[in-house]
């Protein structure tokens, strides 16, 4: 019995009076479909004509670039002009397009072009100005097969030496592209976020447009007319035209017209429990997607004293997980080539992300009022000096009106009382 059972089912509950596990039970025959990968083509096409799953590939980046970043270790002039050179090159723009093709498709790329005319195949210098970036898609541009040298390979074993920009390119089609001017884009695995979330979108779609379909079958209106099949069959025209002129009556005067051998019904469909089945497959969809119900489809939640600032705070720490491990490292190179030739050697900017979650105007009132009382504990102590603390002010953006001059001169000060000797005020004994 035992080895008849084994030969049943691997680890499952079996039981062979009510057939539970064994083959005459149906569950037993449910498996997972071969998984067949979505193209670029479907994949667009999905994006551009479903607004819910456009809002999931867009509404996690738009999340991420909300509250924007900012740097430290860097001021006055220089951090004027590394603001500058950041809105020439629109760098936000392309960054933020990047992130959403890269979830779209997987991957996604930027391209860096130098004002110094050199051709795309060649090596971006060290020290190239950037004359513009661009953003790419996958159909856009394609990996070379020849791989980089482990010299070469900067942590990755799979990245080529060059890419080939595709036919969508126009002029510029066919066109080599070597490494060094390529950001690769990757997003998670290198797979779409389409692919994981695809089948419960689908029924999602389906259960909304079924229901959107039954809105027409609301109210049915039913006539009984004798003899309708022979009559059909003699006239048919005769018959769809009047019971035409039936329904248009009806519709203008609100009466119906008829012989007095017939019969006239209406019928409304009952929608109880549809709500809450749509609701059901929206919250299955938004659990997919890893975004809270309230984020995806807008609605206030559930519940009494419901706020739903729980799951909003969880999903601002999914979002701050993507800036770390997406837009931190594109951004981070993207500053690197730009310091190289705008900035004075030495100086390595620090990018700081400001925090998603904001704090109600009474909380960070009382934040500024215990920073304020420690900003003048550390003064007293001789800690910090006047100049540190503007500067420290100027970096968090307390205030934008202490310039370097001010900073400069408070600077100054300090130095002046440093140097300053002691005054003597003892009094000495008279001769």
């Amino acid at each position: 019995m035992l080895n008849k059972i084994m030969n049943i089912a691997d680890s499952t509950l079996v039981n062979l009076v009510s057939k539970l596990g064994t083959s005459r039970d149906k569950a037993s025959h449910d498996q997972f479909a071969w998984h067949v990968p979505k193209s670029v083509f479907e994949l667009d096409n999905l994006y551009e004509s479903n607004g819910t799953a456009s809002k999931i590939i867009d509404k996690p980046v738009q999340d991420m670039f909300r509250q924007g970043y900012y740097f430290e270790g860097i001021a006055g002039e220089d951090l004027q002009k590394l603001d500058d050179e950041i809105d020439r090159l629109s760098i936000d723009v392309h960054l933020n397009r990047a992130m959403r093709l890269s979830r779209l498709h997987g991957k996604s790329y930027i391209l860096l072009a130098a004002d110094s005319d050199m051709p795309l195949i060649t090596p971006l210098g060290d020290n190239d100005t950037l004359s513009y970036i661009t953003t790419l898609s996958v159909s856009q541009l394609a990996a070379g097969s020849e791989m980089r040298p482990a010299s070469e390979a900067n942590g990755y074993y799979d990245k080529p030496v060059y890419y080939r920009l595709q036919k969508s390119m126009g002029g510029t089609a066919g066109s080599i592209v070597h490494h060094s001017r390529i950001i690769e884009v990757v997003w998670g695995d290198g797979k779409s976020v389409m692919e994981k979330i695809h089948d419960e979108l689908l029924r999602f779609a389906s259960v909304n447009a079924n229901a959107a379909s039954l809105v027409h079958e609301a109210k049915i209106d039913i006539i009984k007319t004798p003899d309708l099949a022979n009559q059909i069959q003699n006239n048919t025209d005769s018959i769809l035209k009047r019971f035409a002129l039936v329904g248009m009556l009806k519709g203008n005067n609100g009466t119906v017209l008829l012989d007095k051998d017939e019969d006239y019904q209406s019928k409304t469909y009952n929608f109880s429990g549809l709500p809450d089945l749509m609701q059901e497959f929206s919250v299955q969809l938004a659990s997919v997607a890893d975004i809270p119900y309230t984020v995806l489809f807008g609605r206030s939640p559930a519940g009494m004293n419901a706020t739903g600032e729980h799951d909003l705070k969880n999903y601002y720490d999914v979002v701050g997980s993507y800036q770390r491990d997406y837009e931190r490292p594109v951004l981070r190179r993207l500053i690197n080539i730009i310091s190289n030739y705008l900035l004075p050697k030495g100086v390595n900017p620090k990018l700081v992300f400001s925090p998603l979650w904001q704090v109600d105007e009474k909380t960070l009132s009382e934040i500024e009022k215990n920073n304020a009382e420690r900003d003048e504990r550390y003064l007293n102590l001789g800690i910090v000096t006047e100049a540190q603390t503007a500067k420290q002010l100027v970096e968090q953006g307390t205030y934008t009106v202490i310039d370097d001059d001010h900073i400069k001169l408070l600077d100054g000060l300090n130095m002046e009382l440093d140097d300053a000797e002691p005054t003597d005020t003892t009094n000495t004994a008279a001769e």
